[in-house]
């Protein structure tokens, strides 16, 4: 029995990678089927973006991986709950971390990433280019100065 003492760690090591393989490549294929083209430059500006939650994450969880080892010090009632609230720090630091990134600096990135999209029809367009020619026409007007609408004296030139 000894021998397939890393057994399970193993296995759990190995489900988690196959749910984060799976999660990356649900998430590509859901981008690329809304038109979101993500770069590589983009990646690494969001990870920089992130690193002070990623650090802390990261410290967590080498913490509770350390406390997880010395465990196997200890007798078995004791170390099988160390281990177990090692897991459970593990997990709740995982959620904290990605519910305050997720509510935090990527949430307006995720909102319009996931959020309706809404288009805007030719005749808003067409409106909407009218109403800027006129807004620019009056204040052209109103730097020419016809009719000395402004309280501006004359120039000597």
């Amino acid at each position: 029995m000894k021998k397939n003492k890393w057994l399970k760690p193993l296995i759990v090591i190995v489900v988690i990678a196959a749910i984060l393989i799976g999660a990356y490549a649900g998430l590509m294929s859901y981008l690329s089927s809304r038109s979101v083209s993500v770069s590589m430059s983009d990646i690494t500006a969001t990870v920089l973006a992130l690193k002070d939650y990623l650090i802390v994450l990261g410290v967590v969880l080498v913490i509770a991986i350390v406390v997880a080892i010395v465990a196997f010090k200890f007798r078995q009632p004791l170390a099988g709950l160390i281990r177990g609230e090692a897991l459970v720090t593990a997990l709740l630091a995982v959620l904290i971390v990605v519910n305050v990134i997720c509510f935090g600096p990527e949430y307006s990135l995720l909102n319009n990433l996931l959020g309706d999209t809404y288009l805007l029809n030719d005749e808003t367009i067409s409106a909407s280019e009218e109403l800027v020619e006129d807004i620019a026409d009056e204040g052209i007007v109103l730097l020419k100065n016809d009719d000395n609408a402004l309280p501006c004296l004359a120039s000597p030139s």
